[in-house]
């Protein structure tokens, strides 16, 4: 059940003297991110893992001294036979050096290309990763027949018949001089280690062709902190060059990852087929809201619900009520299903969006169990901009239904607030009916009452069914109703009858990748988890993609859908799904931010042009009238800068030019500024990232829609 928190685990980050320089390797002038602090700060709890070599310049080879006796003197014979027969020098290669040209190379080409392929690419052109990049593209990209491809062949079955050595790594054996000392004695490798670190034929101009990929060539820094000068020299004619460089010492290693020509990011998964066959051999996924007034009941009518369809077990539920009598609360037994955190548990009320997973006959349901208070609507907002449908949930009781359905009650807010970002499918369960003996007249009322209301929100009366309930005693939930004195008068569906005959949204499968993150985490491996909805496209493992507003790149090495798979191949849009992503530093992926495709990424903007329709306001809307911004997990701070237009409720037009203000229940066009970019869609183009809603005083005054991003 994951839940929404900006960032855990982030115990890393902690400096509590920011004036201590000592253990530090930075220069105090360059402003760095904690992340990377602490990837280049020495620790000692760290020292059997990283030596403090790693840390030193790594431009000069420093020379070793070796001490003369026999074993001294065999090596310095092998390393000149070494030398002498034209091979790399592999002395030189440490072994630290090595791995962080690996990883290089990993972020770049993925696991298109063995350990050893990489390997050897590294020691060949002794850990320049720029040149081993470009080596194995080449090699991927040589025409059949050619001298390259036929080096190709020759150098894998060279390696499978070595795949058991350590290519081009130094032999080390400690030894104790005369004097008492510890000596690092290097050997050279054998001859068959020669043979592998040697050169395969490619000619210069090939390897930096710019038909080998159809695009300029990204310049990519040296592991020495420098750029290669034919990549410098080609960048300045073909290319504005991308700076990847941190303000470090010049020598340090660069975590930056290396951005690969946008050829090699395709996926061959064509997730628009895949999409059509989960459409047929799959039941549809649909994310559900459950929304109401506070007290209404909601996570005891949704816990109980999962309860009967078996995805609770009842040794939890028997722990629960016996740890729910012993703080007086033992009605809150099936609401701490969803409540788990020790404080929604104590108050009694839900603070953040739950989420949990059950299916129906004909449906797979992703459950997200919203708050009710108004002090977090906030968060109910990001639960009902990620669903499809709602339940809105109504206490029945005497003076509750008026409580919620009255002015200033988040009954009537909630279903504006649904309405207004995108949900038109709705089930209105009236809860706690068996507190009034399941009275027909008091069910009537109510139903009467709201489907006046919603029809003025904009609900059609065949989208909205209502159904009796009782969450506590699970009546009415999953089968149909049993107690004498409700079906006296009712004969309709369960409950899971109506949220198993929702319709499922039609996907923007074809648009570019958008994942909007909702979760921010470290996991069990490397890298950092982002948890989310996929808005539109598809991910697999391998894809390169960008964080915005940061402007990060990354790649994304693990998928986990829904469903619970860890190692999925893909996952599509309409999914929540967690995502394994490496290269970028955890502070610069916020919640709210939008995971993109490379090539095609969302725009941050500051400035926008919406359609707002009114909602009930105290006083007028006008020119630099201050809002609150809500869109999906952003809550952002902005200002209605100019009144476009007034426009007709029904057909849009335009009924006055630059009004004065903007009053209840008017549409208008206007246009907003933020404090700090936001990444938004055009309604047009992507409904799904082209709405939002305008708050002010705790209320929520409009709902909005994007029609022009202007900067």
């Amino acid at each position: 059940m994951a839940r929404h928190r900006t960032i855990r685990n982030n115990k890393s980050y902690d400096y509590s003297d920011d004036d201590d320089v000592y253990g530090q390797s930075y220069e105090d002038d360059y402003g760095v991110s904690p992340g990377t602090m602490a990837q280049y700060s020495y620790s000692r709890s760290r020292g059997k893992e990283v030596q403090i070599s790693s840390y030193m310049p790594s431009e000069e080879t420093v020379e070793e001294e070796i001490w003369e006796d026999d074993v001294c003197f065999a090596s310095s014979a092998a390393h000149q036979r070494h030398r002498s027969s034209g091979s790399v020098d592999t002395s030189t290669v440490e072994p630290l050096i090595l791995d962080a040209c690996l990883e290089q190379i990993r972020d770049a080409v993925g696991e298109s290309y063995s350990e050893n392929q990489m390997r050897l690419a590294s020691v060949k052109f002794q850990c320049n990763y720029e040149k081993a990049i470009d080596y194995l593209l080449n090699l991927s990209n040589s025409e059949p027949g050619s001298s390259q491809g036929k080096s190709k062949t020759a150098a894998e079955k060279q390696v499978a018949q070595n795949s058991n050595d350590e290519v081009g790594l130094p032999q080390r054996l400690p030894r104790t001089s005369g004097r008492g000392k510890s000596v690092l004695v290097i050997t050279k490798q054998d001859d068959t280690s020669k043979h592998l670190a040697s050169p395969i034929p490619a000619k210069k101009n090939e390897l930096n062709s710019p038909n080998r990929l159809n695009q300029p060539k990204t310049p990519v820094p040296h592991m020495n902190g420098g750029l290669d000068p034919e990549a410098k020299s080609s960048s300045q004619q073909e290319s504005k060059p991308v700076s990847l460089l941190t303000p470090n010492r010049k020598n340090k290693l660069q975590s930056t990852p290396v951005s690969t020509p946008s050829k090699q990011n395709k996926s061959t998964i064509d997730y628009k087929k895949e999409y059509e066959k989960r459409e047929i051999d799959e039941k549809p996924q649909i994310s559900l809201v459950v929304i109401g007034h506070v007290d209404a009941g909601k996570s005891t009518m949704m816990g109980h619900l999962l309860y009967q369809q078996g995805v609770v077990s009842k040794r939890l539920i028997h722990k629960y009520e016996q740890e729910s009598k012993k703080i007086g609360k033992s009605s809150f037994a099936y609401a701490w299903v969803l409540d788990e955190t020790g404080e929604e548990r104590s108050r009694g009320v839900t603070m953040d969006v739950a989420h949990n997973r059950f299916e129906t006959e004909h449906r797979v349901i992703t459950l997200m169990d919203a708050p009710g208070h108004r002090d977090f609507i906030p968060n109910m907002i990001t639960g009902a901009s990620e669903a499809d449908v709602a339940v809105l949930v109504i206490g029945a009781s005497t003076g509750e239904f008026e409580a919620g359905f009255g002015i200033g009650g988040q009954t009537r807010e909630h279903a504006l607030l649904i309405r207004s970002l995108g949900v038109s499918q709705l089930a209105v369960a009236v809860n706690k009916l068996d507190t009034l003996n399941w009275s027909q007249k008091r069910f009537i009322e109510i139903v009467e009452k709201m489907k006046q209301f919603l029809k003025q929100a904009g609900f059609k009366d065949s989208d909205v069914t209502y159904v009796p309930v009782s969450g506590l005693l699970g009546e009415n939930l999953i089968s149909k109703a049993t107690d004498p004195q409700l079906t006296s008068w009712y004969n309709g569906p369960s409950l899971i009858d109506v949220i198993d005959k929702f319709r499922a949204p039609q996907r923007p499968i074809e648009l570019p990748f958008r994942f909007c993150v909702n979760d921010v985490f470290r996991g069990q491996g490397s890298g950092i988890s982002i948890n989310g909805k996929i808005e539109s496209g598809g991910i697999s493992p391998g894809t390169k993609v960008i964080v915005m507003p940061a402007g990060e790149k990354g790649l994304i090495k693990g998928v986990e859908s829904n469903d619970g798979i860890s190692n999925a191949e893909f996952a599509l849009a309409g999914e929540h799904a967690t995502l394994t992503l490496h290269g970028v530093d955890i502070m610069k992926v916020t919640t709210g931010s939008v995971i993109c495709d490379i090539d095609n990424p969302i725009r941050a903007i500051t400035r926008l042009q919406a359609r707002v329709i009114v909602f009930n306001i105290e006083v007028p809307i006008t020119r630099g009238f201050p809002v609150e911004l809500h869109y999906k997990s952003v809550h952002e701070p902005a200002v209605i800068r100019r009144l476009l237009s007034q426009l007709h409720k029904s057909t849009g037009e335009v009924i006055a030019k630059k009004p004065k203000f903007i009053l209840k229940g008017q549409n208008a066009l206007v246009e907003v500024e933020l404090t700090r970019p936001v990444c938004l869609e055009e309604y047009s183009s992507l409904k799904e990232l082209g709405r939002f809603t305008l708050r002010y005083g705790g209320s929520t005054i409009a709902a909005c829609v994007v029609t022009q991003l202007l900067r």
